[in-house]
């Protein structure tokens, strides 16, 4: 009897990662799949048809190279001063109707339609808006359409807002609380080295010019390096795949509606520790424009212009790691980290 136990007992080890985790001998790297699909009936049937896309840090890679591709040479666009333009006057206005329309559609639209259609489809509902506005102004280079510019900018403000909280959801629900500093960090350097690259990609397309905007050239490969990153939305998990298991209780408190949304909203807004943020909030952004527009783009030409800018955005990549270390400091609370960050 002893020996006909023996041998089930070796059987069984052959079993599937459920078998494992009864035994107590679950891998580190099955754990959290095994009770996650110990929970849900749906993940356990298709186990085995998950991929790598399904762990968590794929995910944070994979939306980092995204917003390399997108917002990332947007950056290298803008920082070049009037987004390339001799007159900045288009590109100032054009950032008025961009933050506007983000402000509003962040605020109130894109997190229901988040929870509508999921982070793949919303953003590649909103994805595609970086490339307009590279191509108005590739445009205006050649009619001077300021109004099409500044549509582009409003109806980038749109899908931007769109990109933001797939991001925001990704970067803070796809993995641990011990590993979201270094997701951050992770997600601000691969970042900011897309405003780096672009920017020096336009310095050497540029390095020869004697005029006063960038070349159609340039307009043109961050255009289609916009429409490769709005592409790679399509491997886009949604929260039910992540081999994550918290997740699934995540998922199941935060399915509301429009109206919910609304309200939650706004409670957000009305509490006295957010309210005391909004002046960093303002701080943290209100300054491109000035160092961008006038600064940068008055004080040099094209080609220094684009070497300038690649030093901004790549001293942001080593801002991300630091605070990426700190924000993961064991012997300090949450709190005590976010006030030392």
């Amino acid at each position: 009897m002893s020996k006909e136990r023996s041998d089930a007992v070796d059987n069984e080890q052959h079993d599937t990662s459920e078998t494992e985790l009864e035994s107590g001998f679950v891998q580190p790297q099955n754990r959290l799949m095994a009770l996650y699909a110990s929970e849900c009936p749906q993940v356990q049937q298709h186990q085995h048809q998950l991929t790598d896309l399904t762990d968590p840090w794929m995910q944070i890679i994979l939306i980092s190279v995204i917003c390399f591709c997108c917002p990332g040479m947007y950056n290298a666009l803008s920082g070049l001063g009037g987004s390339g333009q001799v007159d900045p006057t288009v590109a100032a206005n054009g950032n008025v109707a961009l933050l506007s329309c983000t402000a509003v559609t962040a605020l109130f639209f894109a997190g229901p339609l988040f929870n509508l259609i999921g982070p793949k489809f919303t953003f590649l509902l909103g994805g595609w808006t970086y490339a307009l506005y590279s191509g108005s102004l590739l445009n205006f280079n050649h009619t001077s359409n300021g109004s099409f510019v500044i549509g582009s900018a409003a109806i980038l403000g749109i899908g931007a807002s769109m990109l933001w909280v797939v991001q925001g959801a990704i970067m803070t629900t796809y993995v641990t609380e011990a590993q979201k500093g270094r997701a951050i960090a992770t997600f601000w350097v691969i970042f900011n080295l897309g405003g780096g690259v672009g920017s020096l990609a336009s310095f050497g397309l540029n390095y020869h010019s004697d005029s006063g905007t960038v070349s159609d050239s340039t307009y043109i490969a961050l255009m289609i390096i916009m429409l490769f990153g709005w592409a790679l939305g399509v491997l886009i998990c949604s929260p039910k795949r992540i081999r994550l298991a918290q997740l699934l209780e995540a998922e199941e408190r935060e399915k509301r509606g429009f109206k919910d949304v609304f309200v939650a909203a706004f409670k957000t807004m009305a509490k006295w520790r957010v309210l005391c943020m909004l002046p960093l909030f303002f701080c943290a952004n209100v300054f491109y424009s000035y160092q961008q527009n006038y600064v940068n783009g008055e004080t040099f030409n094209i080609r220094s212009r684009s070497l300038n800018g690649a030093f901004y955005w790549m001293a942001q990549m080593f801002g991300g790691l630091i605070i990426g270390f700190l924000l993961d400091l064991p012997m300090l609370s949450r709190p005590n980290r976010a006030k030392l960050g």
